[in-house]
C-alpha cells in the first residue's frame, strides 16, 4: 500500500477514535445532567415529606381552623423553598458538568489546557479570598433552608437575638424580637439555633405552696386549673396533651415548689403558662391553699428595755410599711 494512503488511513483512524471519545464525553455529560435533574428535586422533596410526617400528629390537635390553615401555609412555603433550592442546584451542577465536559473535549483535540486552568485557578483564589464571607453566608443559608432548621413565623433563639423569623434568604435571616427591634443576622454567623416552634412546645410552671398545705391537694388543684384552660379553648393557648405535675421541685426557705409541665402548640407556651397561672391563683384562693410570700420582722427598741420582736399580719399595712423601712431581719 502506498505511504500516502497509509498515512491517510492512520489519520482517519485517529480522527474516528477522537470523535468516539468526544461523543462518549458528551453523552456521559448529558446522562449525568439528566440524572441530577431527577435526583436533586427528589432528594429535596424527601426532606419536605419527612417534615410533614413528623408534623402529622399536629393535625389531630384541637386547634382552630385558622391554626390549621396557618400550618398548611407554612408547608406550602416549605415546598416553594424546596423548588427554589432544586432549581438553583440543578442550574449550578449543570453548568459545572458542562464546563468539565467542555474541558475534556478540548483535551481530546490536543488543546493546551494548562494556561486556561492556571488562569481559572488564580481567578478562583482571588474570588475566594475576596468573597469568602459571602460564600460562607450563602452556604450556611442553603443548609438552613435545606435542613429546615427554622422557617418564617418560627420563634427562635439565634444567640444574638430571640424573636420571630420574618424572612429567610440564602444570605441573611431577618428576626424581630419582643421589643419590636428588627435584626438582620448573616447566616454564616448563626452558630446554633434554638427553635421554640418545632412540632410542639412545653410550658413549665413552678408554683410555691406553704409547708403546712397538703401537696396532693395542691397538685390536684394545679391539674384542674390546666384542664380549665384546655377546655376553655383560650385563643393562642392550646394544650395538646394531658397536663402533668412532676412533683416537688424544690424545698425553699419559705415554700414548697411544685413543678407542672404542659405540652402546647408551637410558640404558645408563654400564653398557656400565663393563662394557667391565673387559674391556679383562683383555684388556690377557692380551696384555701396558701401561696407564701416573704414577710419582715420589725423590732422596736425603747431605752432601757431589750428589743421586742413584733410580727405583723399579712393584712397589716402599717406593719408592712414599717418593715420596709427598717429592712429584713
Amino acid at each position: 500500500m502506498p505511504q500516502d494512503l497509509t498515512d491517510l488511513s492512520a489519520v482517519a483512524s485517529d480522527a474516528g477514535v477522537i470523535a468516539l471519545r468526544i461523543g462518549l464525553i458528551l453523552i456521559g455529560t448529558f446522562v449525568v445532567v439528566r440524572l441530577l435533574r431527577r435526583w436533586v428535586p427528589r432528594s429535596i422533596n424527601s426532606f419536605i415529606e419527612q417534615r410533614e410526617r413528623d408534623e402529622a400528629n399536629l393535625d389531630q390537635v384541637r386547634g382552630s381552623e385558622a391554626k390549621y390553615l396557618q400550618r398548611e401555609a407554612q408547608r406550602e412555603r416549605a415546598r416553594q423553598r424546596a423548588t427554589t433550592l432544586a432549581t438553583v442546584l440543578v442550574s449550578l451542577f449543570t453548568g459545572v458538568l458542562w464546563f468539565v465536559g467542555f474541558l475534556l473535549v478540548l483535551g481530546e483535540i490536543d488543546v493546551d489546557l494548562a494556561p486556561l486552568l492556571a488562569g481559572a485557578g488564580v481567578a478562583g483564589i482571588a474570588i475566594g479570598f475576596g468573597a469568602q464571607t459571602l460564600i460562607r453566608d450563602l452556604l450556611a443559608g442553603f443548609f438552613i433552608v435545606l435542613e429546615d432548621q427554622y422557617a418564617v413565623g418560627d420563634i427562635v433563639d439565634l444567640d444574638y437575638a430571640t424573636g420571630e423569623v420574618e424572612r429567610i434568604n440564602l444570605r441573611f435571616t431577618r428576626l424581630r424580637d419582643y421589643q419590636g427591634k428588627v435584626w438582620f443576622i448573616p447566616n454564616g454567623e448563626v452558630k446554633r439555633v434554638g427553635n421554640f416552634s418545632k412540632l410542639w412546645s412545653k410550658a413549665v410552671l413552678d408554683v410555691g405552696i406553704a409547708y403546712e398545705d397538703d401537696i396532693e391537694r395542691a397538685q390536684a388543684a394545679m391539674i384542674a386549673a390546666a384542664n380549665d384552660v384546655r377546655e376553655a379553648d383560650v385563643e393562642n393557648a392550646t394544650i395538646i396533651d394531658e397536663p402533668e405535675v412532676l412533683g416537688v421541685e424544690q424545698l425553699g426557705a419559705d415554700s414548697v415548689v411544685l413543678r407542672m409541665v404542659v405540652r402546647t402548640e408551637p410558640g404558645e407556651q408563654w400564653s398557656v403558662a400565663r393563662a394557667i397561672r391565673a387559674r391556679i391563683k383562683a383555684r388556690f384562693d377557692a380551696e384555701g391553699i396558701e401561696i407564701p410570700f416573704a414577710q419582715s420582722v420589725v423590732r422596736f427598741r425603747s431605752e432601757g428595755q431589750p428589743p421586742t420582736p413584733m410580727e405583723p399580719s399579712a393584712g397589716d399595712d402599717s406593719g408592712a410599711s414599717a418593715g420596709d423601712g427598717s429592712g429584713e431581719g
